[in-house]
């Protein structure tokens, strides 16, 4: 049976017009010819299958995104909590090093630290790799996000410019961000929404190119462990009281050897068992005088307490003076405590003699620093303390007078000789009855080893007051032996300038040392005015014997800006120095101490011409003054308060003596932002995106 091919009217159904807007679902095909030869289109369902696998692949694209974040907080957490690793990158392994614990003063620990390090190597590399993982990781998340908001954009009535249609493929590179078409693209749109999403969409361009290039530095510092310093701070147990430098010797507790009954008659040779280091520091300082006035720098002087050798150290007053600071010597047998404690657990000593010799310091075991000092590359002690610091001037006396008041009141003037023949005359109270709580006054001789002078010693007058009147270029109108200088009426002044008196009033505590000889060549006279102060600053001491051999305590000086009140320091205090055995005792001739200060005393000759002018003589005598300032400042003593539940650290004259100790060791750290900011700037120098220092050099020095 033939079939007709039936006309375009006799069609069953009814053609759709043909639409430049037809849905992209639905395909155009060719299912059959019209009378005419066209094509029509025919609506099929779309496959299912293509949408499953799609939705299927996007997510396991979002999971594999969410997953990135776990690595991520869990290195995050491990840096803000300061993770410690400990001396190797392996320490914190299922099956650490056995080098990792102990051996810090062992003779054969430049060995283990080269085991260690090549260990170190290994896992610092595996890190280094999961630090590009994670890199890479997000870089493709990175770039999905993109492509996926380009194509949501794409799809949008709006649709979008055909300049973003490859962003995903150029935003990792930073310099994309500069590219003319990134920011007049969208420079045709007209309508105001359209702007703001093509804006919205080139801000997270923005936003992920940068966070793209800085993932590298950022994982290789959260992943990879750096060698840092780890400070343990122990809570404070004492705060300072007062320090007994206005006291006397006698009444001080000054050192354990010292018998209290002996103190109280004035005899002071308890201290004579430190009388060599005087003696060495003098030696020392008039090597280093003499290499100065050479032409070379000298070092500082060093001289020892305990386990523990000390210098001193000099900051500058916001009045333009030098303040020479000076250690504590019951600070520092506290820090050598410190050290015995470390030594201890580090196994220096007989495992059954490390609680008796703990127990020997007033220390027990403590398990947390027996597992921290064990896993350690090297040590820093730390320990806030009282330091007594100085400024002083020494200047020739001409003359000397004595001008009595009444039986107990006196007033002592000393012409005091500069060159340019410039001179001024200072006057200070002596004697009881003025009144002056801060007066004291002691006296002492040292004898001449020079036969053709002897019996003429130096005689060495130390006063302690707090008011001083000087009289510049002219002397006192008044007679020695008479009475018509108003002393009364003088010092009773105001500070400063007296115009009327021809004389300046100075008021705050001072020490004021008179050294005078004759001998055969004639008569020296020295007058030296010392100020001390007082101040809390930090005593350091690194224990690993490579770094630090002689188990050198330096104090940090405090700021230079700061002003520091003076102090009342008491005259016997320079006695006690010297060791003597009771009130005018003489030193003996012998000690090199006593040598080095009468013979500079004896040279000291006229001033130089003018100001400018280098003064050797009178350096090299202030030089053993303050040789002998220092040492007798090492002696002076504080005392302390217990620290009670919920006291507060807000007095800064009383503050906590802190304790603490710096680890140096592997670590994760952040709550330093500069390690972040130099890590990133050496990294973006090097031309990578990671950075991480592995070399011996950090473990050994």
């Amino acid at each position: 049976m033939s079939m007709e091919v039936s006309s375009n009217s006799d069609f069953k159904f009814p053609r759709e017009p043909f639409s430049p807007y037809q849905d992209v679902s639905v395909p155009l095909m060719p299912v059959g010819q019209s009378a005419w030869g066209g094509y029509f289109p025919q609506h099929t369902r779309p496959a299912a299958t293509e949408r499953e696998k799609y939705t299927a692949w996007r997510l396991l694209v979002d999971l594999a995104s969410i997953a990135w974040i776990a690595p991520i907080v869990v290195a995050i957490y491990i840096n803000a909590n300061n993770w410690i690793v400990g001396r190797g990158v392996s320490c914190k392994s299922l099956h650490p090093n056995p080098y990792c614990r102990g051996g810090l003063f062992t003779a054969d620990r430049h060995q283990r630290l080269v085991v260690l390090n090549e260990e170190d190597r290994a896992i610092l590399a595996a890190l280094q790799l999961a630090s590009k993982a994670l890199e890479t990781w997000f870089a493709i998340i990175a770039t999905s996000i993109i492509f996926s908001v380009t194509m949501h954009l794409a799809k949008s009535p709006d649709g979008i410019p055909l300049g973003y249609l490859f962003t995903h493929v150029s935003f990792p590179d930073v310099l994309g961000l500069f590219d003319k078409s990134l920011w007049t693209s969208w420079a045709g749109t007209r309508r105001r929404e359209s702007v703001l999403r093509l804006w919205g969409f080139i801000f997270l361009v923005v936003l992920l190119c940068v966070t793209n290039n800085l993932m590298g530095p950022a994982t290789a510092i959260l992943i990879i462990p750096q060698i840092n310093s780890h400070v343990i701070t122990l809570p404070a147990k004492e705060r300072f009281d007062e320090t007994l430098a206005a006291r006397s010797p006698a009444i001080a507790n000054m050192l354990s050897e010292c018998n209290a009954t002996e103190l109280a008659t004035g005899n002071f040779n308890c201290t004579s068992i430190y009388a060599s280091s005087l003696d060495e520091m003098s030696s020392g300082s008039k090597l280093r005088v003499e290499m100065f006035l050479r032409g070379w720098t000298p070092g500082p002087i060093i001289t020892e307490h305990d386990a523990m050798l000390f210098t001193l150290n000099a900051t500058q007053s916001d009045v333009g003076s030098i303040i020479v600071w000076v250690p504590n010597r019951r600070a520092l047998s506290e820090i050598t405590a410190d050290l015995i404690e470390v030594e201890a657990v580090q196994g220096l000593y007989l495992p059954n003699d490390t609680s008796q010799v703990l127990a020997t310091f007033g220390r027990k075991p403590d398990p947390v620093l027996f597992d921290h000092f064990n896993n350690t590359l090297d040590i820093t002690l730390h320990r806030m303390s009282p330091s007594l610091g100085f400024n002083d001037v020494c200047a020739r006396a001409s003359r000397v007078f004595n001008y009595p008041v009444s039986v107990n009141q006196s007033v002592l003037c000393v012409n005091l000789t500069f060159p340019e023949s410039q001179y001024m005359v200072s006057c200070s109270r002596t004697g009881s009855g003025w009144g002056d709580t801060g007066w004291t006054q002691s006296q002492f001789f040292i004898a001449d080893v020079d036969a053709s002078s002897k019996p003429n010693n130096v005689s060495v007058d130390v006063y302690t007051t707090d008011k001083e009147v000087l009289f510049e270029n002219r002397d006192p109108s008044c007679e020695e032996g008479s009475f018509p200088c108003d002393w009364d009426n003088i010092f009773s002044r105001g500070v400063g300038p007296q115009a009327d008196l021809g004389l300046t009033v100075y008021e705050y505590p001072q020490q004021l040392v008179l050294y005078s000889q004759t001998h055969s060549l004639g008569h020296h006279t020295v007058f030296c005015k010392t100020t001390a102060h007082l101040s809390f600053p930090e005593y350091v001491s690194n224990v690993f014997r490579d770094e630090n051999p002689i188990h050198l305590v330096q104090i940090r000086a405090p700021p230079s800006n700061k002003s520091y009140n003076a102090i009342r320091f008491h005259s016997d205090w320079i006695p006690a120095a010297w060791s003597i055995e009771g009130p005018s005792d003489v030193v003996e001739a012998t000690r090199p101490a006593a040598v080095n200060l009468v013979s500079a005393l004896k040279s000291i000759g006229s001033p130089p011409p003018t100001a400018n002018d280098t003064d050797h003589t009178l350096l090299a005598f202030q030089a053993q003054h303050e040789v002998m300032t220092f040492h007798a400042m090492t002696f002076v003593n504080f005392s302390t308060v217990e620290v009670l539940p919920g006291d507060l650290d807000d007095d800064p004259a009383r503050p906590f003596l802190q304790v603490s100790k710096t680890l140096r060791v592997y670590m994760y750290d952040s709550k330093s932002p500069n390690s972040w900011f130099w890590a990133l700037m050496q990294s973006r120098l090097k031309g990578g995106s990671h950075f991480w220092v592995d070399d011996e050099s950090d473990r050994m020095p």
